[in-house]
C-alpha cells in the first residue's frame, strides 16, 4: 500500500504562513494520539525506519522529502511548487525524510498511537543514508 498524499491549504502573507498540520477530521474523530515537530539540517536525514502498529502522517514544505520503501521498490514523494503537503505512511512502510534545502526545515508528524519511550513502534531500516 503507497502512502497517502493530502495537499493542505496554505494562507501567506508578508508576516509568514498559516496552515493546518494536522486535518480536522483526524482531530474529531480521535485518530490522532501523538503530535511532534522534528527539526531538519540541510542536507540531514531523519527516520530510516518503520512502524508496526501506527500510521503516521508527516506533514512538509518544499524542500523536504520523504523515501519510502514500497514491495521492495524506492519512492520518493515531495510536495510540488510552494506548498505543504502530508503524506500518511502506513505500518510497514520504511520511510526517512530528508532536508533538501539550504536552510533548517520544521517537519509535523502526528501518529494514530501515542508516544511510549519504554517501548516505541519504531524498527530501524536504511531507506537514505546521509
Amino acid at each position: 500500500m503507497s502512502p497517502e498524499i493530502v495537499i493542505i491549504d496554505v494562507f501567506e502573507d508578508e508576516r509568514g504562513e498559516l496552515y493546518e498540520p494536522v486535518m480536522g477530521e483526524d482531530l474529531l474523530s480521535g485518530n490522532v494520539r501523538n503530535v511532534h515537530v522534528i527539526t531538519i539540517m540541510p542536507g540531514k536525514v531523519r527516520g530510516n525506519h518503520y512502524h508496526l502498529r501506527q500510521t503516521e502522517s508527516i506533514c512538509m514544505g518544499p524542500n523536504v522529502a520523504i523515501h519510502t520503501i514500497e514491495n521492495g521498490e524506492r519512492k520518493r514523494y515531495r510536495s510540488t511548487g510552494a506548498g505543504r503537503v502530508i503524506v500518511r505512511v502506513t505500518p510497514n512502510i520504511p520511510h526517512a525524510i530528508v532536508n533538501e534545502g539550504d536552510d533548517i526545515e520544521y517537519v509535523v508528524c502526528s501518529s494514530d498511537v501515542p508516544h511510549d519511550p519504554e517501548e516505541p513502534d519504531r524498527i530501524m531500516q536504511v531507506v537514505v543514508t546521509g
